[in-house]
């Protein structure tokens, strides 16, 4: 439902390099040269931070490609006939776990210049060996580089001081780049074009992104062939004797040392994460454009935008659960932002909010600012009576020392969401006041979804989160797009209903 480049780009980037890293090693090997590798403990790294293998049934080969590549009908047919081969040998079932799936994955770390050292001598060999990068490969490690340098670009742009980012990111850009530079004479053409959208399928609008944020370039994860890749991966999970046993096999999988370190990588863990907020925002934004244009269906529109929510909400969860220290797990929006190098809660009472910048835009600061209104709500003593409406400044009171600023077609774009967004809580918090007291009402309840049960522990436990934030965007987002359209939504639904009742019926 949801495309798999919208979520995971920080994991990816770890099994994009942890890629490159360990077919470089294994190839290096293949011509003779001992890569110097240091074994890691298993127990010694989070998580999050692991490299899942892609998991492929093709039969086994050798830990490098060599010779030449088939292509077009003749790869197919020589794939078809692996498959037939590799299934007639199959008498057994094996319970969906091949062999290499069943032996250990043993981490080994490698210096940088290891990294080098390991181009060097494939390079030097490529004439007498015939090893070749995939040209697939190169892909992979331009889409890593890419990554890093967004952030680097971002931080740098953006002004702000951060101290995990720094000393990271110009040094994991460098080394990546002068690999592929050394292994320019090994690599293979280009792979073809990537093949055409299918346009009946939502799609993100490739600069919708980019236009936001004039300083920060947010791109598409460019198309690269599932099948390339997993020629390459199921080539070096090969399994090979270990070091310490000619008799035991292991499957070596190697890494940079120190881009494991996971208090080093929270910036650009936080980086990706935002970045993976706002290209999902961008395809729900565009679905919901096409249900506008009677292009798509309410249902379609409505469970998608429900799955989009349960995506962020599990990802700022495996977040939290990998950093307990440094993140708060009731306000995990505050303490995910400040990685960032900004406290949106300081932030926010200094005159600098005022004027908005593309970072406030990119970690969704002003759609933040509404909800801290009523984080006071959770923390008022029991049996406090609350008037109605709930008091909460609006946003124009905050601008009292800055006049000049207010009138814009973006302040009154943001006074409008100020409103809104106010507006549905002052009046779910009257209706659970109703449903505590029990007080009948005169109107039927307002629905039960993955937003009004986010606002329920934003009043009742102060618990303000990033997954939230995210789907008070959204609910924005949505309100904009339909405009004056907005109630043929519930109105499409009721018919469905209605329809999907008679049909039962019948």
């Amino acid at each position: 439902m949801l495309p798999e480049f919208l979520a995971g780009s920080y994991k990816r980037y770890k099994q994009d390099t942890a890629l490159f890293t360990t077919w470089l090693a294994k190839a290096a090997s293949s011509v003779g040269y001992n890569p110097n590798g240091t074994r890691q403990q298993q127990s010694q790294q989070p998580d999050f931070l692991e490299a899942e293998p892609i998991q492929v049934a093709v039969p086994s080969q050798a830990a490098v490609p060599k010779g030449p590549r088939l292509k077009g009908k003749a790869r197919k047919a020589a794939k078809d006939a692996a498959g037939k081969d590799s299934a007639g040998k199959s008498e057994e079932p094996n319970n969906g776990h091949s062999e290499s799936q069943a032996l250990p994955r043993v981490k080994y770390n490698i210096t940088t210049g290891e990294v080098l050292r390991q181009a060097e001598a494939v390079a030097k060999s490529y004439l007498t060996c015939d090893v070749k990068m995939p040209a697939s490969l190169q892909m992979v490690v331009e889409r890593a580089v890419r990554a890093r340098q967004r952030c680097s670009e971002w931080f740098q742009k953006s002004g702000v001081s951060n101290q995990y980012a720094d000393k990271q990111h110009t040094h994991f850009i460098g080394v990546p780049e002068q690999s592929l530079e050394i292994l320019k004479p090994c690599m293979e053409s280009e792979p073809a074009g990537p093949q055409q959208q299918n346009r009946d399928e939502p799609s993100l609008e490739r600069n919708s992104v980019t236009n936001r944020f004039s300083s920060l370039k947010i791109e598409e994860t460019p198309d690269i062939d599932p099948t390339e890749v997993s020629e390459v991966a199921a080539a070096i999970n090969v399994p090979a004797k270990t070091k310490a046993s000619e008799s035991e096999l292991e499957i070596a999988v190697y890494e940079l040392e120190d881009e494991d370190e996971f208090d080093e990588e929270l910036a650009f863990i936080i980086f990706c994460f935002f970045e993976d907020l706002h290209r999902t925002q961008d395809f729900i934004n565009e679905l919901w454009r096409k249900y506008k244009a009677r292009k798509c269906d309410v249902h379609i529109a409505a469970i998608t935008t429900n799955a989009a929510f349960d995506l962020v909400r599990q990802a700022e969860e495996d977040l939290i659960a990998q950093a307990p220290a440094v993140f708060d797990s009731k306000r995990s929006y505050d303490s995910i932002a400040i990685i960032q190098g900004i406290d949106p809660e300081a932030r926010l009472k200094s005159n600098q909010s005022l004027q908005a910048t593309p970072f406030d835009d990119f970690i969704y600061l002003s759609t933040a600012r509404i909800l801290m209104k009523f984080t006071f709500i959770a923390d008022l003593p029991p049996g406090c009576d609350l008037p109605y409406p709930a008091p909460c400044p609006p946003l124009r009171f905050s601008y009292i020392s800055r006049p000049e600023l207010l009138g814009t077609p973006e302040m009154n774009r943001k006074e409008e969401e100020d409103s809104m967004l106010s507006q549905l809580i002052i009046d779910r918090q009257l209706w659970n006041t109703c449903k505590q007291e029990g007080f009948p009402g005169r109107s039927p309840p307002p629905p039960e979804d993955e937003l009004s049960e986010s606002l329920d522990r934003l009043t009742k436990q102060g618990i303000l989160s990033a997954a939230l934030v995210f789907e008070a965007r959204i609910y924005l987002d949505i309100r904009e797009i339909m405009g004056d359209d907005i109630g043929r939504g519930h109105q499409d639904l009721l018919r469905n209903t209605k329809t999907i009742d008679k049909d039962y019926e019948s």
